[in-house]
């Protein structure tokens, strides 16, 4: 965007800038907000994770008279309550173009915090934004209502009956875990499994499992994310239609020793899976009965999943352990 005169500059998704007359920058500006953090963060009391800025200057004037007005838009999350009712408690950082050092200098405050469908950070003329370089904002309160790391999530059915679920992060800043939840009606969840987050990196991040032993029919998955803090947030819904899945039988179940499973005629191997996708057991059936039995005494009280698979086809039922 060229800035030769006073008045409002806007690309209407990263940034708003306000000129008054005076020096200004006469030429391009270019801001563009990077989805990851800095290689250092402000050496400050401010502890949420903050969002990162680069404003280039392509004009003939290197520096320019403060602007009236700096809007700093989010193109993902929202601003969280705290920042709309504390602005002060918001700064804005700065350090050079190319430094990569623990430069950076408080510019300031912001003026107000902005929600709902602008979702934007303003800082005034008080913040001194005279030159381009790396801003970076960061607040000792929360800067957004839910955590906006995780770029993708995936789940997809697999050839043996299960599902293979995927995410990454293009970075991570104070995160803890990631549970993946399942549901067959989209209201009642549980959670199949948990993958412990990297925590603080500043570089995209690759994460996957199995849904060993998903429900007959349509399931629903969605990845919840939670930080170091205790927030957490979710991500989109994935749907996958299993189709029919051919039921066994158990008894007793719940078990606390042994446990008859019932259907096993010319099927080859069979498996007892934890809820996080661990096989805990494993047979290979033998015998040409349609029955064999399960010791499961050694297995803690919990739920677990029967899968009796061959080369074709897979049936899969879920079981009790209650010692």
């Amino acid at each position: 965007m060229d800035v030769l005169a006073s008045g409002t500059v806007t690309d209407t998704v990263h940034f708003e800038m306000k000129y008054s007359d005076g020096g200004l920058p006469d030429g391009e500006i270019v801001v563009s907000r990077l989805d990851l953090l800095p290689n250092i963060l402000p050496n400050s009391t401010d502890a949420s994770p903050g969002y990162y800025w680069i404003l280039n200057n392509y004009g003939n004037n290197p520096t320019f008279d403060p602007m009236d007005s700096l809007n700093l838009y989010l193109k993902e999350g929202s601003v969280s309550s705290s920042a709309i009712n504390n602005p002060s408690s918001v700064s804005l950082y700065h350090r050079s173009d190319n430094e990569d050092a623990d430069n950076w200098i408080n510019k300031g405050t912001a003026d107000h915090v902005v929600g709902g469908a602008s979702n934007y950070f303003s800082f005034g003329s008080n913040t001194n934004v005279t030159t381009s370089g790396q801003y970076f904002i960061m607040s000792a309160n929360d800067l957004v209502a839910v955590l906006p790391s995780v770029v993708e999530f995936n789940a997809v059915k697999r050839k043996d009956q299960t599902v293979r679920l995927s995410w990454h992060t293009v970075s991570e800043y104070n995160s803890d875990y990631f549970n993946v939840e399942r549901s067959m009606n989209r209201t009642d969840w549980e959670p199949i499994t948990r993958v412990e987050a990297t925590g603080n990196i500043n570089r995209a991040m690759q994460y996957a499992d199995v849904d060993p032993a998903p429900f007959p029919g349509m399931n629903y998955y969605r990845l919840k994310m939670v930080d170091l803090n205790g927030r957490y947030a979710y991500s989109d819904l994935r749907e996958i239609d299993m189709g029919e899945i051919e039921a066994i039988g158990l008894f007793p179940n719940p078990s606390d020793e042994r446990v008859n499973v019932i259907g096993v005629k010319e099927y080859d191997r069979i498996e007892v899976i934890s809820s996080f996708g661990e096989v805990v057991l494993s047979k290979k059936i033998t015998k040409s009965g349609n029955g064999v039995v399960l010791n499961v005494s050694d297995l803690e009280s919990a739920v677990y999943y029967i899968r009796i698979s061959d080369d074709r086809k897979t049936k899969i039922v879920k079981l009790f352990v209650a010692h």
